[in-house]
């Protein structure tokens, strides 16, 4: 395996690890799609479905005035936790699929050309 992926998939299992309960920013969105780029460059897959995208991230509601319905919103934006996780685990199961049967292959002796 290519040092570099072996590289973004550790950084994505690292994010995985790490990514907060509540509220999580766009930092980690961000760092997401910065290793799918990578893996994407370095693998030559084409991987935008596993992207998360832009439009699903987004201030989150801190205020909300009952008699005049008005919503304050963060300065920050946030991503859904859930929907991230769904995405980070789909790379990382993409390429534990597509890199096991060559190193399986070889671990027993096979060699196909």
């Amino acid at each position: 395996m290519d040092k570099e992926i072996a590289k973004s998939l550790a950084r994505l299992t690292a994010l995985k690890a790490n990514i907060p309960q509540h509220n999580v920013g766009k930092k980690y969105a961000d760092e997401f799609n910065s290793v799918v780029n990578i893996l994407e460059e370095f693998s030559g897959d084409n991987l935008v479905e596993f992207k998360f995208p832009e439009s699903e991230i987004k201030p989150i509601v801190v205020s909300f005035n009952m008699i005049s319905g008005s919503k304050s919103y963060s300065a920050e934006s946030f991503c859904d936790r859930e929907y991230l996780l769904m995405k980070l685990d789909g790379v990382l199961g993409y390429f534990t699929l597509s890199l096991q049967p060559n190193e399986i292959k070889e671990q027993i002796g096979f060699h196909v050309e």
